[in-house]
């Protein structure tokens, strides 16, 4: 401390003398920043080495092309020593255009942990987003950004490659820091980047497994920038490992969150527990996380007042959906788990003539109040649910059973179309 303060007081009598002697002209010329050179192109993706697990689930599904245009896209991320960071941005086409200077609303989706932007973009619900921006999948009414976030790790955050990586989500005990980037920053400069092309009060984010912890992140931290969020597959940590802040703009609240998880997830346990040995090949080797009951339970506690149908002791909207028939192949077994939602309200309207007014169940006063939505897929394994794609037995030996009843994309977007910011 002596020292600081003699070079403290070194320091201002240089500042003084300066001042008082030669008065401001003195003063050495402050020397301009020098301009921030131009981001290198990207380099081709580098063939990607494939996790024990398979980090791209299969599609059995046939799906058309989209019709918009898919381009890698760099940011320079400050809060990271200026890293360059990478995502792939979707940009629509419809059949009736659009104003060339409308501004749209952005879905950013991120990936699992070992995945990579482009392996999420092209994977089944990747697919589904860039069809339902371009209208060819039903669904949305209006076009729509879709940006593909790209994580990071100590090498990719080092040289600005693209590899595959994870996210640096709430969770402090992660083995070996798999992530350490700063990703909120880095989602703050994907928007700050996209400007004038989004309507900043409709950006989503939607995660499936570490992004969904990652999503869970966002809505947390980055109120501020996302609307609503979507996690599948994905919880928060316990409280002895959770390293987020509950806050947007300094007053705590969480931003409406969908939360999508299967009973029989082995990767993301739906159940309160501390796993060790995760099957993850040792990514994981201790990681304690909330259940899925645990994780709803937190988002209603602390996302604003008391919900409504909480405090009332009232039964909230539940929707269960019927089985549908979908592309799975008559020559693997039959879809066996079930899926259903329930809508935790924060004000509803008793209205007679609704067909949820059943059983004591509510109606949303406005399609905003539906501010948690908790869904379980009964017997479901870790993956997404799909009507539109089949993930396949291989796939299914090894995350546990698909559900095809409900389609991912279309609940996400459902959802994200009863909020802004």
């Amino acid at each position: 401390m002596k020292r600081f303060g003699s070079a403290a007081a070194l320091f201002g009598a240089v500042l003084l003398f300066l001042y008082a002697g030669e008065g401001l002209a003195g003063l050495l010329p402050l020397k301009p920043l020098p301009p921030l050179q131009p981001l290198p192109p990207l380099k081709p993706l580098p063939p990607l080495q494939l996790a024990p697990l398979p980090p791209v689930l299969g599609s059995q599904s046939g799906l058309p092309p989209p019709a918009g245009a898919l381009v890698a896209e760099q940011v320079r991320v400050t809060a990271d020593g200026s890293a360059v960071r990478h995502y792939l941005l979707h940009t629509p086409v419809r059949p009736g255009g659009f104003p060339a200077d409308a501004k749209l609303p952005l879905v950013l989706v991120l990936h699992g942990v070992t995945q990579s932007a482009q392996q999420m973009a092209n994977s089944a619900s990747g697919q589904i987003w860039r069809l339902m921006a371009d209208g060819i999948v039903p669904g949305a009414s209006e076009p729509f950004y879709v940006a593909f976030l790209n994580g990071a790790g100590a090498a990719n955050l080092a040289t600005s490659a693209q590899m595959t990586s994870s996210w640096n989500d709430c969770d402090a005990a992660r083995v070996n820091n798999l992530s350490t980037a700063n990703d909120v920053a880095f989602t703050r400069a994907v928007v700050e980047q996209l400007g004038s092309k989004i309507d900043p009060s409709k950006v989503y984010a939607y995660g499936f497994s570490n992004g969904a912890t990652m999503a869970l992140r966002l809505g947390r931290e980055a109120g501020d920038v996302v609307a609503a969020i979507v996690a599948i597959s994905g919880v928060d940590p316990q409280p002895v490992n959770d390293e987020c802040v509950d806050a947007v703009d300094g007053v705590p609240l969480r931003r409406p969150a969908a939360i999508i998880h299967g009973t029989a997830d082995i990767l993301a346990p739906f159940v309160s527990n501390c796993v060790t040995n995760n099957p993850l090949s040792g990514l994981l080797a201790t990681a304690c996380r909330l259940g899925h009951a645990e994780t709803v339970t937190a988002w209603k506690n602390k996302s604003g007042p008391t919900l409504a149908s909480d405090a009332l002791g009232l039964m909230p909207p539940k929707a269960a959906f019927p089985k549908s028939s979908s592309t799975r192949p008559v020559s693997v077994p039959a879809d066996t788990t079930s899926i259903s939602c329930v809508q935790h309200l924060s004000s509803f309207q008793l209205d007679g003539l609704s067909p949820l007014l059943v059983g004591g169940q509510l109606v949303p006063a406005s399609p905003s109040d539906v501010r948690i939505q908790d869904c379980v897929i009964t017997g479901g394994g870790h993956l997404e649910p799909s009507i539109l794609t089949y993930a396949g037995a291989a796939v299914e030996a090894v995350f546990g059973k698909q559900n095809n009843d409900a389609e991912a994309v279309s609940l996400a977007w459902q959802f994200f179309q009863r909020h802004v910011k």
